[in-house]
């Protein structure tokens, strides 16, 4: 036993190991990781950044502004984003595109579409063959959707929010703010009245299932009839799931998702919401699952519809439901579990807890009457039905899982109002048995009338959805547009690439013909070596002026690189001299407290010593050896001109300090946590002194002889009887007092 728990102690710290890593680097990850949020306008955006800890930060642009322009300036081989792009509306409008959020999934025929052209002739506006949309038409090779050109700016704002910087410009609206908190902060003092307003999310357009059903009217005449059921109701609340159930269908049937009444629209209106008409659900497999489980009861066909947080409507899942009654075989019970069981039916009200477990609760269902006028007959109430489900912050639902013979999954609600109508009335029935005067029902009697189990079966349903308003982007023209936007982002960030190496080059050449007339730099050059630096500048600056235009990248860099190749040497003997004054006094200073040290680490007596003598031996050397090192390279540097590389090195000089600081280091740390030796004791006799609780007679006594001078010898006496007698009485009376004393 004892072995195998110190083989289990290294498991376990191992394990919390790694937990702790897992955590640190968690945490390190938390620092890295943001959200962004982006507000889109008409005219311009804003975008704000949220990071673990930090409250909500608005991000400024290139610009230092908090608004950035929406919109997008596309040329043949350049495109501006933001203000840079609006300035270009009056020299370039054509190529200058704004508002085009009013185009996002808007048809050709829709009045926004006209409202646009009529606003902005100055744009060309095509037809997609596919999806009856428009396209910008900038170029014969240059075409656009609204959709490409809303990813652009969206795109931007992401790399807004990439290069943000904690530390920026104050800008006005801050500066404002800060001057009416100083300056006018009594009025901001008192206690402000705020009154809560509430705000929820409604439905603003109702949603219907629209389906046919063959009906027999009369013995032998059979016709279709046209069904409706509200779905989500206008201004109900949202995000809700609903469930709708299909009662009378046993084979493959199609229903339809529209709009519902829109009366409350004007004609214009109308116009613009466009199609009514949303999805058609085809479903597949309806008949294979009643042949699949025959001897079972249909709960009917149960569709989910899920509605989110974003008001964006979907189809979960439709799942075919059954279910059926299963009698549990009753299992013979032993003397003892006999015997509980008439006990706990005596002190516990005379309910078993298999009624408790076999006990059904019934589910809410609501009965959609029959929308604009259709009455449906009194035998087709239960065609269709409706569960509602509260609205729930994650809509989230798990995929349906495969048929089992246990009961149903959680988040499921088959209809269960008739079993639980049934199982409520036979509570008085169950209470009843008991007979009476409380006498339990024998074991027998509770075996027959214990409940059958019911068991549901769930079988998925496939989905056809037939979008019936806009269509979605088929998958080649997607891969197509992704591809656009990344080449020219990838083209912009060449471009800017391309920009720096130019900026780059030209800066270091007009900043470097300054510095040869600058007297720190005449000084450790000739007058041949500003003459040759300066003609190959020169002839750069041509060059960059007349063809650096069309130059790439590469050569920019190239020429950048070649003159900072030719006055390396002169900038590294500029910066070597700039750096010697301050190492050389830091060099002074370590060497005057290191010599300090060594003379008091000297003077340290015998005794106490705790530096050995290698170590100060060591010590001594390196301080000797840097003094010399140092006259010698500046005697050496003296001699050399200005214009050749200079011996003395800054690199060597902190080489030097490290080594001497290395040595002192390594002696104090020893003198910190050294012990100090203990001291021998003395060998001539040492005083004790009295008790507190002493008295005067006493110390008089107790008088130590001088060393070397022999006590008086006395006889013995005999103590007398009664003396003898009183002396415990004494003692115990002198025990008492010290006991006193010790307690004060």
């Amino acid at each position: 036993m004892a072995a195998t728990v110190r083989r289990q102690r290294p498991r376990r710290l191992l394990c919390w190991t790694l937990v702790a890593i897992l955590l640190a680097d968690l945490l390190a990850l938390s620092d890295t990781l943001a959200v962004m949020s982006v507000d889109l306008g008409s005219e311009s955006m804003k975008v704000a950044i949220v990071k673990p800890g930090v409250p909500m930060e608005i991000v400024l642009n290139k610009e230092s502004r908090r608004k950035t322009p929406v919109t997008v300036t596309l040329k043949e081989n350049e495109r501006f984003l933001g203000d840079s792009a609006a300035g270009m509306a009056i020299k370039n409008p054509k190529a200058t595109l704004r508002y085009f959020q009013h185009l996002l999934g808007k048809q050709a025929d829709n009045p926004h579409v006209a409202l646009y052209r009529d606003r902005f002739p100055e744009h060309e506006l095509n037809i997609d063959p596919q999806r009856q949309t428009v396209r910008f038409q900038i170029s014969p090779q240059l075409q656009f959707s609204p959709e490409e050109v809303l990813g652009m700016v969206l795109n931007y704002s992401r790399s807004l929010a990439e290069d943000f910087a904690v530390l920026q410009l104050i800008n006005d609206n801050t500066a404002t703010a800060l001057s009416y908190g100083v300056f006018r902060r009594k009025d901001i003092n008192s206690t402000a009245q705020v009154k809560p307003f509430v705000v929820r999310d409604a439905v603003i357009y109702p949603i219907l299932v629209e389906f046919t059903r063959e009906v027999e009217e009369e013995p032998g005449v059979r016709s279709l009839k046209h069904n409706k059921r509200v779905l989500f109701s206008r201004m109900g609340p949202y995000p809700q799931r609903k469930v709708i159930t299909f009662n009378r269908y046993s084979h493959d049937f199609n229903f339809h998702i529209n709009y519902g009444d829109l009366g409350f629209l004007g004609p214009e209106d109308l116009r613009v919401f466009g199609s009514q008409n949303l999805t058609t659900v085809k479903l597949k497999g309806v008949g294979e699952s009643f042949k699949k489980y025959p001897d079972y009861e249909s709960k009917g066909i149960k569709a989910h519809f899920n509605l989110d947080e974003s008001g964006v409507l979907s189809l979960d899942r439709v799942e075919s439901v059954f279910e059926t009654l299963v009698e549990d075989s009753p299992e013979e019970e032993s003397t003892l579990t006999k015997l509980g069981n008439t006990i706990s039916s005596l002190f516990g009200g005379g309910t078993s807890s298999d009624a408790k477990e076999n006990g059904t609760d019934a589910v809410q269902e609501e009965e959609e009457s029959p929308t604009e006028g259709s009455k449906d007959e009194p035998g087709e109430q239960g065609d269709l039905k409706e569960e509602t489900e509260a609205p729930v912050e994650d809509t989230s639902q798990p995929p349906p899982p495969e048929p089992k013979g246990d009961a149903a999954p959680e988040g499921e609600k088959p209809d269960e109002k008739e079993s639980g109508g049934k199982s409520e009335a036979q509570k008085p029935e169950e209470k009843g048995q008991s007979g009476p005067e409380g006498v339990p029902p024998a074991p027998e009697e509770e075996k027959k009338q214990k409940p059958a189990r019911k068991q549901k079966m769930v079988e998925e349903i496939g989905v056809e959805l037939a979008v019936l308003d806009l269509p979605d982007l088929p998958e080649d023209e997607l891969a197509h547009s992704v591809k656009k936007l990344e080449d020219l982002t990838l083209r912009d960030l060449e471009k800017q690439e391309r920009e720096k190496a130019a900026n780059s080059l030209e800066a270091f050449i007009f900043e470097t013909q300054d510095k040869l007339y600058q007297p720190e730099y005449q000084e450790v050059s000739t007058e041949e070596q500003r003459e040759e630096i300066s003609g190959k500048l020169s002839a750069t600056s041509t060059w960059l002026e007349d063809e650096g235009f069309g130059a790439t990248t590469v050569m920019l860099k190239e020429k950048l690189a070649e003159l900072k190749k030719l006055c390396q040497g002169l900038f590294f003997r500029v910066e070597e001299r700039r750096k010697w004054p301050e190492r050389l006094s830091a060099l002074d200073n370590l060497l005057n407290h290191s010599s300090i040290f060594l003379k008091g680490a000297r003077l340290i007596p015998e005794m106490d010593q705790i530096f050995t003598e290698v170590e100060m031996t060591t010590l001594e050397k390196v301080i000797n050896d840097t003094w010399a090192w140092k006259n010698a390279t500046l005697a050496e540097q003296a001699k050399l001109p200005a214009t050749e590389k200079p011996v003395l090195l800054s690199k060597d000089i902190e080489a030097k300090m490290m080594a001497l600081d290395r040595e002192v280091q390594y002696l104090l740390n020893k003198a910190k946590f050294t012990k100090p030796r203990p001291r021998p004791k003395d060998k001539n006799g040492t005083r004790t002194e009295p008790p507190l609780n002493a008295t005067a007679g006493d110390q008089e006594e107790k008088v130590i002889p001088p060393a070397g001078q022999p006590e008086e010898a006395k006889p013995i006496l005999e103590p007398d009887k009664e003396e003898t007698k009183s002396e415990p009485k004494e003692q115990t009376a002198g025990q008492k007092r010290s006991s006193k004393n010790d307690e004060l």
